[in-house]
């Protein structure tokens, strides 16, 4: 193509159409703002510290009660319900949006989260450390939201993830000095509950879910978490448990039809 060919607005449009095809773009927050965005999340995460400060009477129950049960039939019980539970309220979003219905909601994925994290924990043993787990969680949780009341510096995934394990070395070097290390070891998994938090976060304010949520929705926000984890558990099985297979069928349908020579 000569100089005189070349046209720069053409070039431009492609390069637009390059960055829209790739799958790194990045995506724009719904809420441009930075201040009123962050205020969301401070709202939100503050209400998920209290779904997860509800597991610590669910907790004192069950001590109390001492009620004998089959443990692989009550986590999959668990499982299940809350799946269909969650189900119902990604397919159905207008429930958990508008008011009065989405405090109605609230209040019940407030009782489902605290009553299936004590089951969980319960399984683990009937001592007071496994209040140790929604301690730390709500920490977690609460160092992430005191980290985005500045506005200068940026709070990334990254940044996330790592004040996320400070805060759990934290209380394993605290759980070293009180001889009970490897017990706080063992509630691992609470790190994993935090990073799927502010994973989702970032996924529901870029308008990657589509759910275009405003400043104030600081209450459909806290719930959507919970309407996410279906799909989350989707993505994984489909990359980890189904991807190798379909890999291997794309490979078996390409050297089909391919030329050997």
């Amino acid at each position: 193509m000569s100089r005189a060919e070349w046209n720069p607005k053409s070039a431009q449009d492609v390069s637009i159409q390059c960055e829209l095809l790739s799958d790194g773009r990045a995506y724009a927050f719904d809420i441009p703002d930075i201040g009123p965005r962050r205020r969301l999340v401070r709202r939100f995460y503050y209400l998920l510290m209290l779904e997860i400060a509800l597991t610590l009477p669910c907790l004192e129950i069950m001590f109390m009660l001492s009620i004998s049960y089959n443990q692989l039939f009550l986590r999959c019980v668990t499982i299940v319900v809350l799946l269909i539970f969650y189900t119902f309220l990604y397919l159905w979003p207008n429930w958990r949006r508008k008011p009065p219905y989405n405090y109605g909601v609230f209040l019940l994925t407030s009782l489902s989260t605290a009553l299936s994290m004590a089951i969980y924990l319960i399984q683990l043993g009937q001592t007071r450390w496994l209040h140790a787990y929604p301690l730390i969680v709500i920490t977690e949780l609460l160092a992430v939201a005191l980290y985005t009341k500045q506005e200068r510096l940026k709070c990334s995934h990254g940044v996330g993830v790592i004040i996320i394990y400070l805060v759990f070395g934290l209380f394993l070097l605290l759980a070293y000095f009180l001889d009970m290390f490897f017990k706080l070891l063992g509630l691992f998994a609470c790190t994993l509950e935090a990073w799927y938090i502010i994973y989702d976060t970032h996924l529901m304010l870029s308008g990657r879910h589509g759910y275009k949520v405003e400043p104030e929705e600081y209450v459909f926000a806290a719930v959507n978490i919970h309407a996410d984890v279906p799909k989350f558990l989707w993505l994984i099985i489909r990359h980890f448990v189904f991807g190798p297979f379909v890999m291997l069928l794309q490979l078996i349908r390409n050297c089909r039809t391919s030329e050997i020579c």
